[in-house]
């Protein structure tokens, strides 16, 4: 009877869907950002170009020029096609556009993979979270992989693909600058093996240099100026040294971060891969590219984990160096394990709350006011038009009351409030660790 579960199951694996099935759980199930920057630098600014905020009502960095418009663009564009659907709907296109660029290029990496040996690549713990992340690290960086495999595949010969991958390059650029220097370190690399050509540079550089300077035009799309956010952005956080404000740590921070953010021994075995491919450094450029982009960006004060999202895309272009590692039981296991959490677990606690509010069509929540560290809510971009958070001292009266804490429950007006939503449920109030964490929305009767 085992035999013929795991023959089902086997049978089963070998539809052409069933390992981008976690990517479709994990844009349902995890809900929200990574990072704050994921939704304030691109979901956020939709409400400026739907004419609903000003640009003083977004990040400080907008003020000054520093962020391209494109990725936000495009997303305009879809919402207005799409309009229908509602705030929520849109974010999950939006990301359901992520996944399906992720999957294009997990085909294209896995198209001469045995098809035992796919799971490998498209099940890695992180690969349907980041392709559930309308984040602009996670989609500079697969655009990024697509076109760095697509010259990779052409055995770096190809016309036709220099000038499709420069135009790749030219579309991360639109999104995130940095792609400029994993196309520079490929560029370095031809050098190297003294295998760039005259026609080839040109080919690459013209169809990038072409791309990249829409940039201008979309920025002029959103604002009504004309100007070059990527040379912002450097003035600001390099000349400047703004970055180094949010907070500055030893080149070895990332080492620590591999390590454990990784997950151990993942992290270790992936590390390992791309020293594998280091020795085959004249027919791949995969090690090469991928620890001179870590050693340049452990040179750079302000460090993040996110700022490493193009090594992540890399690793299933070396995995067939050391596949076997990840066939040990332990290991795969684990990673599994890893991916089922994170493909149901929500990335910012407090969507629900937002989507309560929205689909109810609540449009006044009073709250506790508490100086500083009063509970709001900054996601406007979920929240009904003419939305207000009344924020007071004391909760008489009736309505919809946001409650930041449970022990906040006996300053409720009167016991006839009904419990609409809350963080966590009922049943871990009692532990004192939920206490502090615990948001609830009550609907009180006046």
């Amino acid at each position: 009877m085992i035999d013929n579960i795991k023959n089902k199951i086997l049978k089963t694996s070998e539809f052409p869907f069933f390992y981008e099935l976690p990517y479709l759980i994990a844009i349902i199930f995890s809900v929200g950002f990574l990072h704050p920057d994921e939704h304030f630098q691109i979901i956020e600014p939709l409400r400026f170009l739907e004419s609903s905020a000003t640009l003083a009502e977004l990040t400080w960095e907008f003020s000054l020029k520093m962020r391209p418009w494109f990725q936000t663009y495009i997303y305009f564009i879809i919402s207005k096609l799409f309009f229908f659907l509602g705030p929520f709907k849109l974010v999950s296109l939006f990301k359901l556009l992520t996944a399906s660029i992720v999957i294009i290029y997990l085909r294209q990496v896995t198209s001469e993979v045995e098809s035992h040996n796919k799971k490998y690549y498209y099940l890695l713990w992180f690969l349907p979270l980041l392709g559930a992340r309308t984040a602009s690290d996670v989609l500079f960086s697969v655009i990024s992989a697509i076109a760095l495999f697509q010259l990779i595949k052409s055995n770096h010969s190809e016309l036709k693909r220099f000038i499709l991958s420069g135009t790749l390059f030219g579309l991360a650029f639109l999104i995130k600058y940095q792609a400029i220097i994993i196309l520079g370190l490929y560029g370095i690399w031809l050098i190297l093996i003294k295998r760039l050509t005259l026609k080839n540079f040109f080919a690459i550089s013209l169809s990038f240099i072409f791309v990249s300077s829409l940039e201008i035009f979309f920025n002029f799309l959103a604002t009504g100026e004309l100007f070059f956010s990527t040379y912002n952005h450097l003035y600001q956080n390099i000349v400047l040294g703004k970055s180094a404000g949010f907070g500055v740590t030893p080149w070895w921070d990332y080492l620590k971060m591999i390590l454990i953010k990784g997950v151990f021994p993942l992290s270790i075995i992936f590390s390992y891969m791309f020293f594998k491919d280091l020795k085959s450094f004249k027919s791949s450029p995969v090690g090469f590219i991928a620890l001179s982009y870590l050693i340049i960006h452990m040179l750079i004060p302000h460090k993040e984990f996110r700022f490493l999202m193009p090594i992540f895309f890399m690793i299933p272009m070396v995995l067939d160096y050391k596949i076997e590692l990840l066939k040990n039981k332990f290991v795969w296991c684990l990673n599994i394990v890893i991916l089922f959490i994170i493909c149901l677990k929500p990335q910012t606690s407090n969507m629900s709350l937002y989507s309560y509010i929205y689909e109810n069509k609540v449009n006044r929540v009073v709250t506790l006011d508490k100086g500083a560290a009063t509970y709001s809510l900054p996601m406007k971009y979920f929240l009904p038009e003419k939305f207000e958070l009344i924020k007071n001292e004391s909760l008489d009266g009736g309505g919809f009351v946001l409650l930041p804490k449970l022990e906040d429950i006996e300053k409720l007006p009167h016991e006839n409030c009904d419990l609409l939503v809350s963080k966590y449920p009922r049943f871990v109030w009692k532990y004192k660790s939920f206490n502090k964490r615990t948001w609830t929305l009550w609907k009180c009767d006046s």
